[in-house]
């Protein structure tokens, strides 16, 4: 049986779902190279490789519910744009020079404790 996770504060349901995120991408392979990377131009939340070694910059979305819409209708075109410009930044700083890359978003709702993952792949 899965465990049953409660977030008490926004920032720990923030942080609660980026760890099932990472946890999740780990059972399907990915390597985590980095997480909450943030510099003035954005932040990726995490930055991984998958088994086939791209490069995977990853924005994480956690609700409580779905009264507000669902976790990845708050990735808007500004937040990829912000991602990918990121991303870039990130690969420079670690002097990689690549166009293997792509962006992800993983959304999560909480209902009862439990979480129900989705992972949308290349919205780059």
């Amino acid at each position: 049986m899965a465990e049953k996770r409660f977030f008490k504060t926004p920032k720990e349901l923030g942080k609660g779902g980026e760890e099932m995120a990472a946890a999740f991408l780990k059972e399907k392979g990915y390597k985590i190279l980095e997480t909450n990377f943030r510099k003035r131009v954005g932040e990726v939340d995490l930055i991984a490789t998958d088994p086939k070694k791209q490069y995977v910059f990853v924005e994480v979305k956690t609700r409580r519910s779905s009264a507000y819409g669902y976790p990845e209708e708050a990735v808007n075109p500004r937040k990829l744009r912000k991602m990918f410009v990121t991303g870039q930044l990130w690969l420079a700083l670690h002097k990689i020079k690549t166009d293997n890359f792509r962006l992800d978003v993983i959304a999560i709702e909480m209902e009862h404790g439990d979480a129900h993952i989705t992972h949308f792949e290349n919205l780059s």
